[in-house]
């Protein structure tokens, strides 16, 4: 590009001597040539007559000759300059325009350019940039969350976080064991760490409390006197007028079978009409009642306290003689 702004500096010297020429004393000129001066005080001029697409070229101590313009650039007759293929080199845009600042109009395209360090640039129609080579001044682990945005990324690129695990978000986060978080953040600030003994209750709940029955101790069943305790089914055999133990028993020859009974362990025969029972749950002592009867109305049946778990029946016939038959039982006592 220098040398071309040269040759045309030249071309338009050139035409700028022959319009002087031109300009001078009148006489006869070849047709399409220059006239050209003899100098001051001197008649006459000379012509000068250039080929087609050549250039008068002008010289300090003589006449102008011309020239054929070869090489880079090329004039046409109709005045219209050429540069030849492959006549600029990178070596001159190097050190012709690369070198210092250049300005072209309309959009231009560079294919796979080495644009160094621009110093300014608007890039918001840039598409393509790689993050992870194509950005820098990122921090730590930034770059790799910006091209894949997940939770673990998220938590490697930033610092200072407490806590591990997913992100949160305001809408039914699921939060586990949450650290440094006051009953006041949540809306709870009349909550306490009252144990549920020390909890107080309503006044209404309280009124319904006091309403409701004590339950019946075994004390209170055994003493039979109180009219508001409540008795509950594994205690109303303590009081005195329930048996504490009470059986059914059938018999096959020998063998005695317990049909049904309650607080019975066990029986064993002991001889014909003699069985002795033995108790779940002893009395408190060997006092206490125990009443028969037997299946057959002529067999006579008696029984009586051995010691605090157990107890004898006997079931004798009309002469006295024991016999082994069918009979029912209770006991009567503290337990």
């Amino acid at each position: 590009m220098k040398y071309l702004h040269r040759l045309l500096a030249v071309a338009s010297a050139a035409f700028f001597i022959a319009g002087s020429a031109l300009a001078q004393n009148p006489g006869t000129v070849t047709n399409h040539a220059f006239a050209i001066g003899k100098g001051p005080g001197q008649a006459g001029y000379s012509s000068l007559l250039c080929g087609s697409a050549q250039l008068a070229v002008g010289q300090a101590a003589a006449d102008p000759i011309c020239r054929t313009v070869t090489g880079d650039v090329t004039i046409s007759a109709a005045g219209v300059t050429a540069i030849g293929a492959a006549k600029v080199t990178s070596a001159m845009l190097n050190s012709n325009v690369y070198s210092t600042a250049h300005t072209w109009a309309g959009q231009q395209t560079f294919v796979a350019p080495i644009l160094g360090t621009p110093a300014s640039g608007t890039a918001s129609n840039l598409t393509d940039l790689p993050i992870s080579t194509g950005v820098s001044g990122l921090g730590t682990g930034v770059a790799t969350f910006l091209a894949t945005p997940s939770a673990a990324n998220l938590a490697a690129a930033v610092t200072g976080e407490t806590g591990t695990g997913a992100l949160v978000f305001a809408t039914s986060p699921n939060i586990t064991t949450p650290t440094g978080i006051v009953k006041n953040d949540v809306g709870l600030g009349s909550v306490d760490n009252t144990s549920d003994v020390g909890k107080p209750v309503s006044t209404a709940t309280q009124t319904a409390l006091n309403l409701k029955p004590n339950i019946g101790t075994q004390a209170d069943q055994e003493t039979g006197t109180s009219n508001t305790a409540a008795v509950t089914p594994g205690r109303q055999q303590y009081h005195r007028s329930a048996p504490k133990a009470w059986a059914y028993y059938t018999v096959s020859g020998t063998t005695y079978t317990l049909v049904a009974g309650y607080n019975v362990a066990s029986l064993n025969r002991t001889g014909a009409g003699d069985v002795t029972i033995t108790l779940t749950t002893a009395f408190s002592s060997s006092i206490f009642a125990a009443i028969a009867s037997s299946d057959s109305v002529s067999q006579i049946v008696s029984a009586f306290p051995v010691s605090a778990s157990t107890l004898t029946v006997r079931i004798r016939t009309a002469a006295g003689v024991g016999s082994d038959a069918g009979f029912s039982v209770m006991a009567f006592g503290d337990q």
